[in-house]
């Protein structure tokens, strides 16, 4: 994902010491895996925008959340047939904080693409093969699944799949 652009989000809002510190320590907790510690990080950021310090905090923060908590579930439940069922129940919070990422603050931030792919990734891991592919339509005049995500693997695996169970049509 785009550690970078996130933290850019950060370094151009933060002001005080303890935020630039906040800052290394998501970048650091992404970069190691530790998605627990940027669930913790995140909703310190999110407690700065209730403390009215910056309204962007809470989109970040929920950014930051539901990547993490997809990232998390599919470290144990890699997105495969025999894992939907517990998709569809364990990514419902990822999903919830994804979705609130989406919007017009997003954009500001530059994460609403970001979310555009996890949300692709997320549907994928639950079997809304569809849905996922919906995620990649162009928004914005900005084609969502780019050659990076090829070279993952990601939209490969999904064209395979769709074509593998001939799902073409949209679900009714």
């Amino acid at each position: 994902m785009t550690a970078r652009r996130a933290r850019g989000g950060v370094s151009a809002m933060s002001g005080a010491g303890s935020l630039a510190t906040i800052e290394n320590e998501i970048e650091r907790a992404r970069e190691e895996g530790n998605w627990k510690r940027v669930i913790q990080l995140a909703e310190q950021l999110r407690g700065r925008a209730q403390e009215g310090a910056r309204p962007q905090f809470e989109t970040l923060g929920s950014f930051l959340i539901g990547e993490a908590k997809l990232e998390d579930f599919l470290e144990e439940y890699p997105p495969k047939d025999k894992n939907i069922s517990a998709a569809k129940d364990g990514l419902q919070g990822a999903q919830e904080h994804l979705m609130r990422t989406i919007g017009e603050e997003a954009k500001k931030l530059g994460v609403h693409l970001d979310s555009y792919i996890l949300l692709g990734k997320l549907n994928y891991a639950m079997g809304n093969y569809t849905e996922a592919l919906r995620y990649g339509k162009e928004r914005d005049g900005s084609f969502v699944y780019s050659s990076h995500l090829s070279s993952a693997g990601f939209t490969r695996g999904l064209s395979w799949t769709l074509w593998r169970r001939n799902s073409f049509q949209p679900e009714v």
